[in-house]
């Protein structure tokens, strides 16, 4: 299971050491999800619109040598499960969605050695564009 260090920027392996630009990633950009979030009264019984974005690190083997969604992380089911998850529990922050959408993306295929989750939430401060979280997780980090 690889470990990132932070001072140096490696993941480390038993069997190797990789710089987060040599494995593969695959993205998903402003997934938009209506969800119950926030920890102001006026949150607790509407949706809002969250942007989710995901980047997923892979191992560079065979993804898309063969032309076979079995040889890479079928992005679809990563992204139903990041709705489905935003949309199933009322969160009181982002910083928590992300967290477990991590979590939940590490879980589904054991292909992802590591996960950027980011969290947007556009209609949390008046005069900003948007307010988010994005955090950095490792397989091992999380195991």
């Amino acid at each position: 299971m690889p470990h990132h260090n932070k001072k140096t920027g490696r993941f480390i392996n038993t069997s190797m050491t990789f710089l987060p630009e040599q494995l593969d990633q695959i993205q998903i950009c402003d997934l938009r999800i209506n969800a119950m979030i926030g920890i102001h009264s006026h949150e607790q019984n509407i949706e809002q619109l969250l942007l989710v974005n995901a980047w997923l690190f892979v191992q560079k083997r065979e993804q898309g040598t063969r032309d076979d969604i079995q040889t890479t992380v079928d992005y679809q089911i990563i992204a139903e499960h990041i709705s489905g998850h935003a949309k199933a529990h009322h969160f009181q922050l982002i910083e928590t969605l992300a967290l477990e959408l991590a979590a939940q993306c590490l879980a589904l295929d054991k292909r992802i050695e590591a996960v950027r989750i980011q969290v947007d939430k556009p209609s949390a401060l008046e005069n900003a564009a948007s307010t988010c979280v994005s955090i950095f997780r490792t397989r091992a980090e999380l195991s």
